[in-house]
């Protein structure tokens, strides 16, 4: 019975060693992990239309904005016409430029008439010059800094003659050497009677159209 219990014994702790072993090598495991992530980036889209009560080719770029005509006009008159600039996009627009020009037919009388008009070119009310149509032609090509958010911003140029009542009041010149970049440029001005000369008599049957 002795030698039975002997036996009994040496087989724990047989057991007990061969335990000890296997918690010696899970000490020296390795464990490994890894994650990831995603992002979706899209780009935006620009889209820009055209429209002016009346004119023909509204909310579309396929074709020049023709603005109506007017009517026969006396010495004194103003003709003013709203253009907007829709923003039909999802991203801002940066407007970079205006181009301010006048044709006529040729004749002696729309010459004439085109160096005795003035113009005004306002946007939200706020005047961006007011001058002889001659000055704002000579332009040229004048810078614009502004940024467009959607939805639209609006333009009106305002032709006229003789002491008529404007938007741009009296004289006025707001874009300063051909370019004007932000808001600070630019100068609100009440509705007051111009500062223009009407029509001489050799402008009498003459034609100009004005573009922008």
């Amino acid at each position: 019975m002795k030698f039975l219990k002997f036996k009994n014994m040496a087989m724990i702790g047989a057991l007990s060693i061969a335990g000890v072993g296997l918690v010696g090598v899970g000490v020296h495991a390795t464990f490994t992990t890894s994650t990831a992530s995603a992002q979706t980036v899209t780009a935006g889209t620009l889209g820009l239309t055209l429209t002016s009560p009346g004119a023909s080719g509204n909310g579309t770029l396929a074709s020049p904005l023709v603005l109506p005509a007017s009517p026969y006009e006396g010495s004194t008159f103003a003709v003013a016409n709203d253009v907007t600039v829709h923003n039909t996009g999802n991203i801002p627009a940066t407007e970079t430029s205006i181009t301010i020009g006048a044709t006529t037919d040729g004749s002696t009388a729309s010459t004439d008439m085109e160096g005795e008009l003035w113009a005004c070119l306002s946007s939200d009310g706020v005047v961006i010059f007011n001058e002889p149509l001659s000055v704002a032609t000579g332009y040229g090509t004048f810078t614009v800094g502004a940024t467009m958010l959607p939805p639209s911003d609006e333009y009106m140029l305002t032709v006229y003659a003789g002491n008529a009542p404007t938007i741009c009041g009296a004289t006025f010149t707001g874009v300063s050497g051909g370019s004007f970049n932000n808001a600070n440029d630019l100068t609100v001005a009440p509705i007051a009677n111009s500062a223009a000369l009407s029509l001489n008599g050799d402008s009498e049957g003459g034609v100009v159209t004005p573009t922008m």
